[in-house]
């Protein structure tokens, strides 16, 4: 995360960030610019170096997203170091620029390799940053995980009208075509965007407030919790969580017993997030031995973007099934999934009541099978052997019973007579 300068985005951002356990963040606060004097030499400077060769030439891969927040990049590294942005993201990287006066077209990023990959294009006459406040509203719909805030589309549309107000925008910006626009401002101009480029994720927020969002739920003694389910949810769809992927395969089963056979679900969306239908989906499952076995393509089933295909269980372990989509032409994703082959014990198999069985045994031992609706405690009574009825069963303690203690004296004094009379004693 390299944010340009100091500002309430940023701590705001930061301070939602690092207390995810699960996220780890390495973050880049520019408070000195090159071109400013100091009274004191370099290496007495009490703020460390920002290595920019180190971190977009081959530190950049070890990342799942890059974050630059109202950030030019011309004080610092050449532009040559911007190829690696594009070649990071192409091979499954997440990249987000936001507004602000140092970013998109005013940052100096026109015709460089960041301006081929983001959902937005430059206006070449008009690069002003206006300072104003603006609400955003939904664009296109809010099946889409970044605005369905609530998972329920008419209570996320009252949450958008409800949200605190932004602050500055750049209306030069415009839809690249491809691209899916969630958010919009003034004169439609695009807040929110999103694109896939090679195998990763491109978005650009064209603003820089929302941290406003935060503030001004609290103001309002209402809780801030749907600006923290936004900025969680874009880092979960940037890094393509599982629960953000536009394939979603899922097993039937956890566990699967050798020999039966199990079924696999696989949701399909496109960009926008709506269902496709018609789309290839190819399936692939790797046994526990090593062997990958190709089980085609699954066929449509049930509601619209859902497609299912089985497979037999043949070994015990854990299995691994991939699920590849593709719609006119172009590749919507992929997700894989696990399960395991167990051994079954056969009484596990079916467990209903096998009242055949029962009988036959039964006969066999000379018993009687009794089903619980007949039951009659007389007739069982009287048809087990052993028991006669009026019995009395009752307990002694001995200990205070005299004849035993009579016993035990006389017994003790046999032994010491045998044992004095043959000159034990």
């Amino acid at each position: 995360y390299v944010a340009g300068r100091p500002t309430w985005e940023y701590s705001f951002f930061r301070r939602l960030i690092t207390s995810d356990p699960q996220v780890e963040l390495v973050s880049f606060l520019i408070l000195r610019n090159p071109e400013n004097e100091t009274i004191v030499p370099e290496n007495e400077l009490s703020l460390i170096h920002f290595p920019a060769r180190e971190m977009f030439t081959r530190e950049i891969y070890n990342f799942d997203l890059l974050i630059y927040d109202n950030f030019s990049y011309r004080r610092f590294f050449p532009r040559v170091y911007l190829e690696h942005i594009k070649d990071f993201v192409s091979e499954g990287g997440g990249f987000i620029m936001t507004g602000g006066e140092d970013s998109f077209r005013r940052g100096g990023y026109e015709g460089t390799p960041v301006e081929e990959i983001l959902p937005v294009e430059f206006s070449p006459d008009d690069s002003r940053w206006v300072v104003e406040e603006f609400s955003p509203r939904p664009a296109s719909g809010l099946s889409h995980p970044l605005v369905n805030l609530a998972r329920d589309e008419e209570v996320s549309a009252r949450i958008w009208e409800d949200m605190p107000e932004l602050e500055g925008y750049d209306p030069s910006l415009r839809p690249r075509p491809g691209s899916t626009v969630l958010l919009e401002g003034p004169g439609r101009v695009p807040v929110l965007s999103v694109m896939n480029y090679g195998r990763g994720r491109v978005m650009a927020f064209n603003a820089n407030s929302t941290w406003r969002w935060c503030l001004g739920l609290a103001g309002q003694d209402r809780s801030p919790f749907y600006y923290n389910e936004f900025w969680q949810g874009v880092v979960r769809y940037m890094i393509q969580s599982a629960e953000h992927s536009n394939v979603r395969v899922f097993p039937g089963r956890d566990r699967v017993g050798k020999g039966e056979r199990v079924r696999f679900n696989i949701k399909v969306v496109d960009n926008h997030w709506n269902p496709v239908d018609g789309a290839g989906v190819t399936v692939e499952l790797a046994a526990p031995s090593g062997r990958t076995l190709f089980l085609g393509e699954a066929l449509p089933e049930g509601d619209k973007g859902w497609y299912s295909i089985s497979a037999p269980v043949e070994e015990e372990g854990v299995y691994r099934v991939s699920a590849d989509a593709v719609y006119g032409g172009e590749t919507l994703g992929q997700d894989r999934a696990e399960f395991s082959g167990i051994e079954v014990d056969p009484e596990m198999v079916e467990t209903a009541l096998n009242r055949s069985l029962l009988k036959e045994m039964s006969r066999i031992s000379g018993g009687g099978y009794y089903p619980v609706s007949e039951l009659e405690a007389e007739e069982i009574l009287s048809a087990v052997h052993g028991i006669h009825r009026g019995r009395d069963v009752f307990r002694r303690v001995n200990w205070h019973w005299a004849p035993f203690y009579i016993l035990i004296i006389t017994v003790m004094c046999l032994e010491w007579f045998l044992r004095r009379r043959r000159g034990l004693v």
